[in-house]
């Protein structure tokens, strides 16, 4: 997490790793997924982001 002191975005924070993603039934297992999240707040911790796991965001 970084501070800006940009007017009210104060905050903004970005996370990278793997996502540990469950097969839909009836199929049983699991596999990881590329996770990337980014976010920018307020100091009330107000604010807008988003994340993805593999192709879905």
């Amino acid at each position: 997490m970084h501070a800006t002191g940009y007017n009210n975005v104060t905050k903004v924070g970005a996370l990278t790793g793997q996502a540990i993603v469950s097969f839909p039934p009836p199929t049983i297992g699991s596999y990881q997924s590329p996770f990337t999240a980014s976010f920018a707040v307020d100091n009330n911790w107000s604010g807008k982001g988003s994340f993805s796991v593999g192709d879905n965001t």
